[in-house]
């Protein structure tokens, strides 16, 4: 969307009607997007919308001063060697700026450059530095590839090395190298911001006064003991476990998910569209090679901790959006959407009729347990997916994880 009401930031608006931007403006963040390259601010702008936004909106209606300002700045051009740099610019009134420096935005890391953007809006929003807990913690929880490599590396770590709240409040800064420490701050962010509006509240309030904040000052904020607090957070942990047993890496919800990422903008100033209106003559523009491959890449980032399947279907889109971005022959990338689209279809056909399967025979397993009275008769969901989804790898792995592509 591109607009110029920028009413929060009136220098900004004189600097960027004379440069040019893009600007995506709702409750949660105000983005605004400079640079030289038009097509880039336009699909970076797109990029924050549908991945910096979702983030931050757990925090809408919660920001003390108001809604913060995001000002992305590209740099150099868009293949240079990649850098991203973070700053914020607190306002005396109104949420603050922050800003976020990108070189080399096409090869720039899409999970640092999440990172970097949430915590300039935060330190924006609170007027303050937010400690890396809570900032990478949120970009973290908040995307689904992150969320789901999170998730792996958190089961594969002992449950004897759960860290308490108080521990993990005082991580202020993380080093990059700890992927497993990023994984519990998103698992703790997301604690807290579900824990219902008056923690997420709460913990702004703090954060904004700019003291460090202790899980002993947050659970007095709710009324809560610091040892019940901490039964909470374990309680909660289990919780979200057993429901991932249960379900499994690869349901309904996960395979939508992926549908809803397929859509990209074709040109600066266009609504998103479906990949097959890539091939519309239309479509052939320099802006549009440039958005397939930024798609290219996200697809390839939400692939990270997917059941092998989902990541497979995920690749195939990805491989047709990087044909587009090459200018490849036409009638190649139909046959790539082609077996793209066929694959993401028998995937969605196997995984509802599983979840159906599954669910019938946790439902006859019990009634039989208790018509029979045999006492113990309990087939648990999670046994049952652990099998299909052998059984359903060994006879379709073929079919779906390597589709037929030119």
């Amino acid at each position: 969307m591109n607009d110029w009401r920028f009413h929060r930031v009136s220098a900004l608006a004189l600097l960027m009607a004379a440069t040019g931007g893009a600007a995506v403006d709702t409750n949660v963040v105000s983005v605004r997007v400079m640079g030289a390259d038009f097509g880039g601010r336009n699909t970076v702008a797109a990029w924050c919308h549908t991945e910096v936004e979702p983030v931050l909106a757990r925090l809408e209606n919660d920001w003390p001063h108001g809604a913060p300002v995001l000002l992305v700045r590209l740099q150099d051009s868009a293949r240079a060697a990649p850098r991203i740099e973070r700053f914020s610019s607190p306002a005396t009134t109104g949420g603050g700026m922050g800003t976020v420096a990108v070189s080399g935005w096409v090869n720039a890391n899409g999970e640092e450059l999440l990172e970097a953007c949430v915590g300039a809006a935060l330190n924006a929003g609170l007027r303050c530095p937010v400690p890396d807990w809570f900032a990478v913690g949120l970009a973290q929880g908040g995307h689904p590839g992150c969320r789901a490599r999170n998730r792996l590396l958190r089961r594969a770590a002992p449950a004897s090395v759960t860290p308490s709240l108080e521990m993990l409040f005082s991580w202020a800064q993380l080093p990059e190298e700890n992927p497993l420490k990023r994984a519990w701050c998103a698992e703790v962010a997301l604690f807290v911001t579900d824990h219902g509006n008056a923690a997420t509240r709460a913990l702004l309030q703090r954060l904004a006064e700019g003291a460090p904040v202790k899980a002993l000052d947050l659970a007095s904020d709710l009324n809560l003991s610091a040892p019940r607090f901490e039964r909470q957070w374990r309680d909660w942990l289990a919780q979200r476990e057993q429901v991932f047993q249960e379900m499994g890496g690869l349901t309904p919800d996960a395979v939508d998910g992926l549908r809803a990422r397929l859509p990209a903008r074709p040109a600066p100033d266009a609504t998103p569209v479906m990949p097959r209106d890539f091939l519309r003559p239309a479509a052939n523009t320099e802006s549009a090679r440039r958005a397939a491959a930024w798609q290219a890449s996200s697809l390839r980032r939400f692939q990270a901790g997917q059941d092998p399947a989902l990541a497979a279907v995920a690749e195939a889109y990805a491989f047709y959006y990087e044909g587009l971005a090459r200018n490849r022959w036409r009638w190649r990338l139909r046959h790539r959407l082609e077996a793209a689209d066929r694959a993401l279809n028998e995937l969605e056909r196997l995984t509802v009729e599983r979840t159906r399967w599954l669910d019938a025979i946790d439902s006859q397993a019990e009634n039989a347990g208790d018509q029979d009275g045999i006492p113990g008769l309990v087939v648990e969901k999670s046994r049952l997916r652990e099998y299909i989804d052998r059984i359903e790898r060994e006879t379709t792995a073929s079919e779906i994880a390597h589709p037929a592509v030119p």
